[in-house]
Parts: C-alpha cells; structure tokens; sequence
C-alpha cells in the first residue's frame, strides 16, 4: 500500500508517520519511509532552492512538481518491489500551501498534478490541529512574523476542504501528546483495514 502523512507544520506528522512504520514492522510489514521534499538525492538540490532562496511562489510550485516527479519514481520502485510506503506529504501539500495558502488557483494546480503526478495514496492520514497550537510547538516568533497565523490557519481549512472531496482521506485530532495521537492513528487505521475489507468481499 502507498499511505501518505498529511498536516500543517507542526502538525506532529514527522513523528507519527515513524510511530505508524513501527507499528507496521510489528505486524511484519516490509515498510519503505520516505518524506518531501527531498525524498532523494536529486530533490534534495530542490529543497535547498525552495528552502534557502526568496523565490515567486509559481516558481516555488513547480519546483515542488519537479520533485514530486522525481519522488513518484521511487515510490513506485519500491511498490514494485512489493513493500508498503508512508511518505511524509505527498500532493495534498502542494493544493493545501501553493493553493490555499499561497493562493495560486487550484484548477492550476490540479492539473499540474493529474498530468505529472497521477499516482495517489490508498490512504491519507490528515493531523488536524489549529495553528496557534501547532505554530507554538516549533517555531520562533521570526518565523511566525515571515508566515502568519492567517497563513496557517488557509493551509489547515485547505486540507480539511481536500478532505470533503475524497473518502480516502482520515482525519485525525492531532491536539493530543505523541502516544494520544499514535493511539487515534491506529484505531483509525484498523477501522479502515475493515472497511477494506469488507469492501472486497461485498
């Protein structure tokens, strides 16, 4: 299975998406971790640019189009291969901050990713959590000032409208410490492993 980690920053996905790959090896399960950008050595060149340099937010879009490419390329090597991959954003990133935060138009957007990027997560784990909260975990006030709570709180109701469109979605309160939060992911998960398998046999 392809299963993606989803949220604003600060969030807490970075961790949980670990936690979850441990519980997957528990249950024997050949998992691959990856993350975006930056998934390779090639998109690491990609994520200094965007990270390091004052650049149009266009240019900041396909750059992150340009690493996705890149990064569907592993993926797919290591689905191929027969293992299970979590990645740590996926293209749910891109709508949620180039769309919705930085307000580029998401049919642009859209279509960027169905002609380049057409290979999409069986599931979707979305954290959910404000942004005071989340911003308050990680960041200095320099950084709060350079973004702003109004850009967060675009990207968050951005995922959560990417949410409505597509069932594959599960969103999970992420307000929680580490353990709550792994403790939703799960119960979450083995409500959807059941779900899918129901759905087989029907």
């Amino acid at each position: 299975m392809f299963i993606a980690f989803e949220g604003i920053d600060g969030s807490g996905k970075s961790t949980q998406i670990k936690l979850f790959a441990e519980y997957l090896r528990s249950k024997s399960i050949d998992t691959f971790l990856t993350v975006e950008p930056g998934g390779t050595d090639s998109s690491e060149m990609i994520n200094t640019i965007v990270r390091k340099f004052d650049i149009p937010k266009e240019s900041r879009l396909l750059l992150f189009i340009a690493d996705r490419i890149i990064h569907i390329k592993k993926i797919e090597e290591k689905l191929n291969e027969g293992r299970w991959v979590l990645t740590d954003r996926y293209s749910y990133s891109t709508l949620a901050y180039q769309g919705y935060g930085e307000g580029i138009a998401i049919k642009v957007i859209d279509d960027l990713l169905q002609r380049f990027c057409p290979l999409m997560p069986e599931v979707t784990f979305l954290l959910n959590i404000s942004p005071e909260s989340a911003i308050n975990r990680i960041y200095t006030g320099d950084v709060i000032e350079k973004k702003g709570y109004d850009f967060y709180r675009r990207v968050r109701n951005g995922y959560l409208e990417l949410a409505k469109r597509d069932k594959r979605v599960l969103i999970i309160d992420a307000s929680g410490d580490i353990q709550q939060v792994h403790k939703k992911i799960i119960e979450k998960w083995e409500n959807e492993v059941k779900r899918i398998k129901s759905g087989i046999s029907a």
